[in-house]
């Protein structure tokens, strides 16, 4: 959860909403659903089917200033979450946000 607040806080403009969800889920066989949601940047279609992968970065025009990340995070958020028998998604759109989901 804090690897996906942080991404969502570095990837914002100032005054930007976060929206931080936890819900019951009744969908499938895992009891609770977390959404960590922004309202900026998005990720292009291209991009998320690598953004899972071990040291993987968005392209250069789209990272942040301070260039601090590994491109490890999401790849070890994933990694425990199914380790904890759950799952995780993303659905986003350039220029528009991203909403990351995980249930367990």
């Amino acid at each position: 959860m804090n690897n996906l607040i942080e991404n969502a806080v570095n990837y914002s403009k100032p005054n930007s909403d976060l929206i931080i969800k936890a819900e019951k889920n009744n969908e499938s066989n895992y009891n609770i659903k977390f959404s960590v949601i922004d309202n900026v940047i998005g990720i292009s279609e291209e991009q998320l089917e690598n953004i899972w992968d071990r040291f993987y970065k968005i392209n250069e025009a789209r990272t942040r200033e301070d260039k601090k990340g590994s491109g490890l995070g999401l790849a070890i958020v994933k990694d425990i979450i199914e380790k904890h028998e759950g799952e995780i998604t993303v659905e986003s759109e350039l220029n528009k946000g991203s909403k990351f989901i995980f249930k367990l």
